[in-house]
């Protein structure tokens, strides 16, 4: 969904938007059903991830802390 709507706002074009839904939704079928439709675009070789770079780990927020806050407000 986030592809398309970058399509669209980058103003490619439907046909880059309608492309970009076309692998989305190939996608969540693959996920439901662990085999990609017979329609779904050939897989776009990326980079291995081994080649990736690793994300700045992001600390979680204090859940309880927050929760603690709304409620002694009421």
């Amino acid at each position: 969904m986030l592809g398309v709507r970058a399509a669209k706002q980058a103003g490619k074009g439907r046909a880059d938007a309608d492309a970009a839904w076309k692998v989305a939704k190939a996608l969540v079928i693959e996920l439901e059903t662990g085999a990609p439709p017979s329609w779904a675009p050939a897989p776009v070789a990326g980079p291995a991830a081994d080649e990736l770079e690793p994300e700045a780990s992001v600390a979680a927020p204090d859940v309880e802390a927050e929760i603690a806050d709304h409620t002694s407000m009421g």
